[in-house]
């Protein structure tokens, strides 16, 4: 099976969640192109390569109320078009 993969930079935009998913469980490596051209590589992390202080850090930044709203500004800004804009909750 081969695990290298290429694919488009609007399909991973689309797929994102996804793409993750396989990267994670499958192992698979992406290298996403940006009009036919390789510009950046999704890897699957080893165990070794993550401190445990490293996801302590980020870990529960957010709380689920905050987490939500900036989930509601992202999908409104998908549906209409608009940018980020600067309003949490």
């Amino acid at each position: 099976m081969n695990n290298l993969m290429y694919i488009d930079s609007s399909k991973v935009r689309n797929n994102f969640s996804s793409i993750l998913n396989s990267v994670f469980g499958n192992k698979k490596t992406y290298i996403i192109k940006k009009s036919g051209i390789p510009v950046a590589k999704i890897v699957s992390l080893e165990k070794d390569d993550i401190k445990n202080d490293d996801f302590m850090d980020f870990a529960g930044m957010l709380s689920e109320k905050e987490g939500e709203a900036i989930l509601r500004i992202i999908k409104k800004g998908r549906s209409d078009g608009s940018k980020f804009k600067n309003k949490l909750i």
